[in-house]
């Protein structure tokens, strides 16, 4: 990450080297003041022909038939649809002669460096050693799990569900969400709303500013949702990012959540779109500069986005594997919080993280605790309680702990080989490796427990907990009890 700002730095005019760039909001609005209204014009025009290249099939059919006039008409996109020429000159400096395609691929890059700030955000400037360092395992743990696709997830701190459910219902919903009931009104819960804002912000910093107020919910279904997030900002400093599958159901609520960014303080909000209609009314209610900083996510039939493997589709796919319903191979959870998620009208705090779906955790992610609180002045207690119960700054002696069930185990020449479908983690250096590994797998004890073991069979004191304390760092090994049982070790 280091080598990423410092080459951001390096890059950007002596204005923006005055201004803190490690704030992500800080950079995108850098990113929008450095180019001009025609150049932000431009770039808006190519993500529309972008966003319905990607998700409307009719239309990549029509543009690549030969003599079609569509391909006139968007001569100037060619390397964004002519996959034989996008490859040849995506790098190179032939995009020099395309000049709209070349606005949109540093427009693109500004914002895979602006998702990079964000994942790096709540290290950098939480004031909570525990939380941070619980945060970063889980971040890690998730990236051996995931592979390549973990670069996508940017670990927000908290997350808010402003009702009960969500109204939307799509059938690959990769969490699961439960059907709408209820939604907060800002009338009866805006006060402790404000009171828990507040106190997560009190416990947990800054980093409580990557919050957004949506999980198993849809904003479209909290009326006063505008509200709310006035408040976000107000508390905390930043108002928080949105995704919506409903953007037009209320427009006039759509639009006052978009007019909450603003040159100075930009927010980066998402539209999932579920159908090809839905797409063009997108593109008729708001003009390509409205949504230049609205991702439309195509979720509809014939996308070239596919579904992740997670949720209601892993269920539906496991229920019908005959079926092609075109889902990811590498997009394994929609998941993206390592921290808490508050719900306001149930008052029900839990502690997640993202993992792989799978038949332990089949939506995706990870919880470790779930519990309800009464009010807002029990909030604090409650942050607190979870954050001694399950955020160990250090690796505790007592704790027991192994290799993760996903991770497949092998001793090969002196050498710990750890293996899953996404990675591979190799372990060496080390005399005593393979008595290790059979302390963590064939006979799991506690940490004081093992180090004991090992050192009365010659073992350094200080190598065992150093390499112990790596492994749990790095998300590798982790406590027993909440997890299924121990993979075996294979001595090759």
């Amino acid at each position: 990450m280091a080598d990423i700002l410092d080459g951001l730095i390096e890059a950007r005019s002596r204005e923006d080297a005055a201004v803190d760039l490690h704030d992500p909001r800080t950079f995108l609005a850098q990113a929008v003041r450095r180019r001009n209204s025609d150049e932000l014009s431009a770039i808006a025009e190519a993500k529309r022909f972008r966003e319905r290249l990607i998700g409307d099939a009719a239309f990549r059919t029509a543009l690549r038939s030969k003599g079609s006039a569509l391909a006139h008409n968007y001569e100037r996109y060619r390397p964004l649809w002519d996959q034989e020429l996008g490859h040849s000159v995506w790098h190179s400096e032939a995009l020099d002669g395309w000049p709209e395609v070349r606005l949109w691929k540093a427009w693109h890059e500004d914002l895979v460096r602006f998702r990079d700030l964000m994942t790096a955000y709540p290290s950098r400037y939480g004031t909570q050693p525990a939380f941070t360092a619980w945060r970063q395992r889980q971040a890690a743990r998730a990236a051996s799990e995931l592979g390549p696709m973990h670069v996508a997830i940017t670990h927000p701190a908290v997350a808010y569900e402003l009702a009960s459910g969500c109204s939307v219902g799509c059938w690959f919903c990769g969490i699961s969400a439960q059907s709408f009931s209820e939604s907060a009104s800002y009338e009866e819960h805006g006060q402790l709303w404000r009171q828990i804002l507040a106190a997560v912000t009190d416990q947990l910093g800054p980093t409580a500013r990557t919050g957004f107020c949506y999980w198993g919910t849809d904003p479209a279904d909290t009326p006063d949702y505008d509200r709310f997030l006035a408040d976000h900002g107000r508390v905390t400093g930043w108002i928080p990012q949105t995704t919506t599958a409903a953007p037009l159901r209320d427009i006039g609520l759509t639009r006052r959540v978009l007019s909450l960014s603003t040159p100075g303080e930009p927010v980066l909000n998402r539209f999932s779109v579920l159908s090809p209609r839905q797409l063009h009314q997108i593109f008729e209610a708001f003009t390509p500069l409205d949504l230049l900083l609205v991702e439309l996510v195509p979720q509809m039939r014939g996308s070239l986005m596919p579904k992740a493997r997670a949720g209601r589709a892993l269920a539906r796919e496991t229920a019908q594997p005959e079926r092609d319903l075109s889902l990811s191979e590498a997009a394994t959870t929609i998941a993206c919080v390592s921290g808490f998620l508050i719900n306001l009208p149930e008052r029900r705090i839990r502690l997640i993280a993202p993992c792989k779906a799978d038949t332990h955790c089949p939506d995706g992610y990870r919880t470790f605790a779930d519990v309800h609180f009464a009010d807002a002045a029990e909030l604090p207690d409650v942050l607190d309680a979870l954050i001694a119960d399950h955020m160990p700054e250090e690796l505790p002696s007592s704790l027991p702990l192994g290799f993760r069930h996903d991770l497949g185990v092998r001793v090969e020449a002196g050498a710990i080989r750890l293996e899953n479908d996404a990675s591979i983690h190799t372990v060496s250096g080390y005399p005593f490796l393979p008595q290790l590994a059979s302390l963590l797998t064939d006979d799991p004890r506690s940490v004081g427990a093992t180090i004991e073991a090992m050192v009365a069979s010659g073992a350094n004191f200080f190598d065992v907990h150093g390499l112990l304390t790596e492994l749990y760092d790095s998300g590798l090994i982790e406590p027993l009890h909440p997890l299924p049982a121990r993979p075996m070790v294979l001595r090759a």
